[in-house]
């Protein structure tokens, strides 16, 4: 029988124990599901403002959802190398790799800011442009914030941490639903409802507290001395590694949303019952 030493076991439980799998695996669905659940919150709260509102939201998270989500496969591959730097005890390794995803999350806006502005011909013409526009223009510029909060992730997911990871989640969702609701509805003496344009500001509020916390855990005195996270020049050949692996599984989840996108497209300029129906499909799919 194979046993797993101390140094490598990543959780308490027997080596690939449906229980072990669950603790590891769960913190990593929630942490690539994060955005997908920001938005929902946005879409149900505005469902109950307005049905503009509700449409808008939707159709430019179709677009938002594409961006989001080929960056955060890209740096959660992240995670691959870090559990083998672990397992082969090269923990200084681990450090050092974080940081070169972290400056591929804030590299990523020059090109994916430009792609947003050109894209918006997805939204131009139809019912909802107005308002559709403005949430997407405003997640856009925070659209770093995906990969960085997905690299971050995985310096916990990739050694086995992944309580830490459900925790900050978990916050960052009920955060994120304060907000949507006071900023969204808004508060009668205090400050007027901001609607859509709220839903964008909540959303970006939360990602920005969930990336920030886990920043400030990764730069923690015990991490510095055992992963070396202070260790923050550029390293050409350890960025390049990374993009190899992540690049290519990203390019293939692209084209699945891709192709959804296209599809949805015919369904936004439609209008009508048309719109409504694909509203509601994106919000409970």
């Amino acid at each position: 029988m194979i046993r797993r030493t101390h140094d490598l076991q990543l959780t308490k439980y027997p080596i690939a124990s449906l229980r072990e799998l669950l603790v590891l695996s769960f913190p990593l669905v929630l942490s690539t599901l994060s955005a997908s659940l920001l938005g929902l919150c946005d879409r149900y709260f505005l469902s109950h403002y307005s049905l503009e509102a509700w449409k808008a939201c939707t159709a430019a998270a179709n677009l938002c959802f594409f961006y989001q989500m080929t960056l955060i496969m890209v740096a959660t591959a992240t995670q691959a190398f870090i559990g083998h730097f672990q397992s082969s005890h090269k923990w200084d390794h681990i450090g050092p790799l974080v940081w070169q995803m972290i400056y591929f999350s804030l590299l990523s806006m020059l090109l994916t800011y430009p792609l947003s502005l050109a894209t918006e011909f997805y939204l131009k013409g139809s019912e909802i442009q107005g308002p559709a526009t403005l949430y997407f223009r405003y997640l856009s510029l925070v659209n770093f914030l995906y990969p960085l909060g997905g690299v971050l992730s995985s310096f916990y997911i990739g050694r086995g941490k992944t309580r830490i990871i459900f925790l900050v989640n978990l916050l960052t969702q009920l955060i994120n639903i304060g907000l949507d609701y006071l900023l969204i509805f808004g508060v009668k003496g205090w400050f007027s409802p901001m609607g859509i344009r709220g839903a964008a500001v909540a959303t970006i509020i939360a990602q920005s507290i969930f990336c920030c916390i886990l920043f400030l855990l990764f730069l923690q005195k015990k991490h510095v001395a055992t992963y070396r996270t202070d260790l923050k020049k550029f390293n050409k050949t350890l960025f390049w590694e990374v993009l190899k692996i992540g690049v290519p599984r990203a390019l293939g989840r692209s084209m699945a949303v891709g192709s959804w996108i296209f599809a949805s497209y015919l369904l936004v300029h439609r209008g009508g019952d048309y719109l409504l129906v694909h509203t509601f499909g994106v919000s409970i799919f």
